[in-house]
């Protein structure tokens, strides 16, 4: 896959290729100077609103990829992020029992201050893998979420895309002069 440098210039193509297409349905000057449609390019209009109806869904298809690549990113960003810091904290916790544990050695409860220790130890690691799932069950959800409102504004403009092309389709045919077409 491209890196951003590859996106952001497809992006920029796009872009241009938008400003360059010329607006649909524009009214060409026929005879007598009043603006009328050329209904004898008829082909060419069906084949112009097609191709921006399949560009539309095609840039938003791509869109929506790229919404959801981002949300997963992020999540498994978030998720490596809770991992990295339980480890480092039952890190943490494993040297102050070691360190509990050598200097409980050096007492007389030594047996019942290193069970102490070793409890303290085993609390504090099911509290940090406990914490650890509430917070990727917390990033999931948001990512479920997310990619649940992205899915819905999707659809919504690719539904709009699909009015946008009746309607050009419509306007084609009411703008048609019956007249041009019988030689």
């Amino acid at each position: 896959m491209g890196g951003p440098k590859n996106r952001n210039r497809g992006r920029k193509e796009r872009k241009e290729r938008e400003e360059e297409k010329p607006m649909e349905n524009t009214p060409q000057k026929g005879s007598g100077g009043s603006a009328k449609p050329d209904s004898t390019d008829l082909t060419g209009q069906f084949a112009n609103a097609y191709t921006n109806l399949t560009t539309g869904l095609h840039e938003e298809a791509l869109a929506g990829h790229l919404q959801r690549e981002e949300l997963c990113l992020s999540f498994m960003k978030a998720r490596q992020d809770f991992e990295f810091d339980a480890a480092k904290r039952a890190t943490e916790a494993y040297q102050n029992y070691v360190k509990s544990v050598n200097e409980a050695a050096q007492q007389e409860k030594a047996q019942q201050l290193a069970q102490e220790a070793y409890q303290d130890y085993a609390a504090t690691v099911q509290g940090l893998q406990e914490d650890t799932s509430r917070r990727t069950q917390a990033a999931y959800d948001e990512l479920v979420t997310k990619s649940s409102e992205f899915a819905a504004e999707s659809k919504q403009k690719v539904r709009q895309h699909y009015v946008g092309y009746v309607k050009s389709i419509q306007q084609m045919w009411t703008n048609l002069d019956p007249e041009s077409l019988v030689a």
